[in-house]
């Protein structure tokens, strides 16, 4: 079984200017997806590599985005 995370419709406000999304997996997840969501679509930039704490989002005001990640089972030590 597979470690998994998932922070549904965070908006910018939420996240702050950093747009740091905690995931608390223990370690960095080797998969990871976003969703933006409605009329946010123009005021979303791409998440950068996550680590072992939480992946970094960069939302402009009014943005909403929801964060997955995941750590596959063969990779958990």
């Amino acid at each position: 079984m597979a470690l998994r995370f998932a922070s549904k419709a965070q908006n910018a406000a939420s996240i702050g200017g950093a747009g740091v999304v905690t995931h608390g997996l223990g370690t960095t997840p080797d998969e990871y997806w976003l969703a933006q969501h409605g009329a946010s679509v123009p005021n979303f930039i791409a998440a950068s590599s996550p680590d072992a704490v939480a992946v970094y989002v960069t939302v402009a005001a009014g943005g909403v985005v929801s964060v997955f990640a995941v750590v596959n089972h063969s990779q958990i030590k």
